[in-house]
């Protein structure tokens, strides 16, 4: 249901799960999300969120399934996924829940 055939040549890469994001590269990634909110989205761009678990920010996912999933308190036929063309900049890698630099590595560049 929610398998990609449209890309065509020139798409930015899938960042797969097993592979770590390289600083400055280009990649396609997910945002799930409610109807309403990615016509908002489409209109004035993303709103980072205040809280989360990774702290204030924009979330995304690599994996198109789990992107799917969200807003979790929505029905399935009120969500739609927003497909990113994301430059990941400066790479952090938080791991863990409890990570030293959980809520605070967009405080450190």
């Amino acid at each position: 249901m929610w398998a990609e055939d449209d890309l065509g040549p020139g798409a930015p890469p899938c960042l797969e799960s097993y592979r770590e994001p390289a600083d400055g590269k280009v990649y396609r990634m997910y945002h799930g999300t409610s109807r309403e909110a990615a016509e908002k989205i489409k209109v004035s761009g993303f709103k980072p969120s205040s809280k989360g678990m990774l702290g204030p920010g924009v979330y995304l996912s690599r994996d198109l399934e789990k992107a799917s999933r969200y807003p979790l308190d929505l029905p399935e036929n009120q969500r739609v996924v927003l497909r990113v063309k994301v430059n990941v900049g400066r790479v952090k890698k938080i791991d863990r829940k409890g990570h030293p630099l959980q809520k605070t590595w967009h405080d450190h560049g």
